[in-house]
């Protein structure tokens, strides 16, 4: 079988060959990282500069080859627009029956509890590297036999952690270790998907215990994983995989594993159960921009190169037209000077003998102006094929001063990326599925999962594959796609005005405008706030840990703040370690950058005090001067006094007080 195994594999890889589409990929990153006069040489990817040497010849020394990225701020804002969606999971029950509708909510909270635990978001993070630099990025959802989990202790009503019991994981896959079923024009026609990729030999032997001799010519070329002719790697092993549907000859489907010349696993596919018999192939696909026909996703990197070869192209020409014109060549006859005392300094006399032509500069012709408007265009171009124009890169476009028309126009440039959004959501929504196939699969016994409840308290609570009674996962309303929180508080300020949120307009016609107008209901409205401030404390417990925590420029600022300053106006907070305090204090003052608070830096003054206080007293137990405590910053303006009343009495003075009795 092994022979058989060994055979299918070659055959099923050698049909699904995408050397061409890495050769594009490749080019994609090359022009990403600034190497935008590079050409494939020898099977890679040579970086030209003048003298560099190539089998057509030298580059000349004096050929101007200047790089204006203008690709990579627009894969930096590509991948920006897409790491502010953050879809959350739903599970819709199977019935309207008390006991399905309860379940299909535990098996909500057990996604979100994975979303946290697996890192999805940092894997998708990952994932969206690929997904804009060559259009399409892959996730694995995978059953780890011997990986760690979480079950309850009864006693204490926590979280243990159990040693090799098994649990669901999550991986970015790079694109091109993916061999995926060629007649398939869709990710869901796929009937078998291959992956290739290095794996260590120590590692080939702790996972399937066979020895396999380390192979010389694996290689890993600058991180796609793909395969070179190279002595200089060695102790790597070249895997292929390949997951099969059920078919005739298998109606269990089929899982054969490939390290080097040796087949260490042929069997049925893991995923095909009792509970889910068809089984399933353990990658999505998330593609950016899909054209019908074609597997593989397109990038608008790969758009715009061209443009961008034409733009480099123009710039270096102008840049060397300058220096020809600016610094000219002399003709001068022969015997006429003495070339080497020639110095090009400004205002330099040249002597020349008697009876010669004096030298003289050659008459070049004047660039062509249609060289400036070639590179507007080229500019121009690249902004509409990326939909990013002033708005989108924080500029304000010329002419327009309303903020109405400003967001309108963000919005415009947003809107481009709904149909990427909306992949995103479906490829998320078939990773939730396979991690609910696994867990009824392997939950046999009670394990522990994180539960958020409406108090902001984190909650243990049991779970077992019975508990799984629905597969119905949808994206909840209003995550699919980020929305600008501007028009948001905007939108709630005008709906509000209306009464629209009271309890004297009608809940069922409030549910169904909330639909049609894509805006959010209250209860929503709670569930994102909720949301935000539980990511808000969970980043209190890391720093609280004395971990670093990294502020990103579009979270909610004022909620995090709160939640911060919750923990730092507590008492205790003065007795934690100072590198704790440094910790929060840095991280509410980045928070700061976006959402400013006048009263921090009396905040700051008063922590500084309090430890100039306490290295006073011991200074002076050593008979030490004491330190000088800083100068109290100014405060903020006090505001308006309210306007008085009819019939109410002014203030009385301070000198007006009588003296107390």
């Amino acid at each position: 079988m092994k022979s058989d195994a060994s055979t299918l594999i070659e055959e099923k890889f050698s049909e699904a060959d995408i050397t061409s589409r890495i050769n594009e990929w490749e080019d994609n990153r090359a022009f990403i990282k600034g190497k935008q006069w590079a050409v494939r040489y020898d099977g890679r990817i040579l970086d030209l500069k003048p003298g560099t040497q190539t089998r057509w010849g030298t580059v000349p020394s004096h050929t101007e080859m200047v790089t204006d990225n203008r690709i990579f701020p627009i894969y930096r804002t590509e991948k920006a627009k897409l790491e502010k969606n953050k879809p959350v999971p739903e599970v819709k029950a199977s019935s309207q029956d008390e006991e399905d509708i309860n379940a299909a909510k535990a098996c909500s909270q057990l996604l979100e509890h994975y979303e946290y635990d697996l890192s999805l978001p940092m894997q998708r993070k990952h994932m969206y590297d690929w997904l804009v630099t060559v259009g399409t990025g892959v996730l694995g959802v995978f059953w780890n036999p011997n990986k760690d989990g979480w079950v309850p202790d009864v006693e204490s009503s926590q979280m243990l952690n159990g040693r090799g019991i098994g649990d669901v994981e999550v991986m970015s896959i790079p694109t091109p270790q993916m061999r995926p079923d060629p007649s398939a024009l869709t990710p869901e026609e796929m009937k078998w998907c291959g992956r290739e990729w290095a794996m260590s030999a120590t590692e080939v032997f702790d996972r399937w215990g066979i020895e396999i001799k380390p192979e010389n010519t694996v290689s890993l070329l600058e991180g796609f994983n793909t395969f070179e002719p190279q002595n200089d790697i060695k102790g790597f092993v070249k895997i292929k995989e390949l997951w099969m549907l059920p078919y005739k000859d298998y109606p269990q489907g089929r899982y054969i594993v490939k390290a080097g010349d040796t087949i260490v696993y042929d069997n049925v596919n893991p995923t095909c159960t009792q509970k889910n018999p068809h089984g399933f192939i353990p990658y999505v696909f998330f593609r950016h921009v899909t054209i019908p026909g074609d597997f593989w996703g397109m990038s608008i990197v790969g758009q715009i190169i061209p443009l961008q070869k034409v733009h480099n192209r123009t710039l270096s020409r102008m840049i060397e037209n300058n220096r020809r014109l600016g610094y000219p060549p002399l003709m001068i006859e022969e015997g006429t000077i003495d070339i080497k005392r020639i110095t090009g300094r400004p205002g330099e006399v040249l002597e020349y003998k008697p009876g010669f032509k004096p030298p003289t500069v050659p008459t070049f012709p004047q660039p062509p102006p249609s060289e400036t408007f070639i590179l507007e265009q080229t500019s121009v171009a690249m902004s509409d094929i990326s939909a990013q124009h002033e708005v989108s890169k924080g500029q304000t476009p010329p002419g327009v001063r309303a903020a109405a028309a400003i967001q309108m126009l963000q919005e415009q440039d947003d809107s481009q990326i709904a149909p990427t959004a909306s992949n995103i959501a479906y490829g998320m929504v078939e990773v939730w599925k396979m991690i609910l196939h696994y867990c009824a699969a392997n939950y046999l016994e009670k394990r522990a999962i994180k539960v958020i409840g409406r108090n902001n308290q984190v909650q243990v609570r049991d779970f077992m594959a019975n508990d799984i009674r629905s597969y119905d996962v949808r994206v909840k309303p209003g995550t699919e796609m980020a929305k600008s929180p501007a028009l948001v508080r905007q939108q709630v300020m005008e709906l509000a005005g209306i009464g629209f949120y009271s309890d004297k307009f009608d809940p069922v016609m409030r549910t169904i405008l909330s639909k049609q107008l894509d805006i959010i209901e209250p209860e929503q409205a709670y569930d994102s706030a909720y949301i935000v401030m539980n990511a808000a404390q969970e980043e209190n417990r890391q720093m609280d840990n004395m971990i670093p925590v990294e502020v990103k420029y579009y979270e909610e600022h004022k909620i995090h703040k709160r939640e911060h300053r919750n923990i730092m106006d507590r008492a205790e907070f003065k007795g934690k370690p100072e590198e704790v305090q440094q910790i929060f204090l840095q991280h509410y003052q980045d928070h700061c950058i976006y959402e400013p608070d006048p009263y921090f830096e009396v905040f700051k003054w008063h922590m500084q005090v309090q430890q100039i206080s306490e290295q006073n007293k011991i200074l002076e137990q050593q008979g030490k001067p004491p330190m000088q405590i800083p100068p109290r910053p100014g405060m903020p303006p006090p505001q308006e006094p309210p306007p008085k009343m009819m019939g109410a009495k002014p203030p009385i003075e301070a000198e007006q007080v009588p003296p107390s009795m």
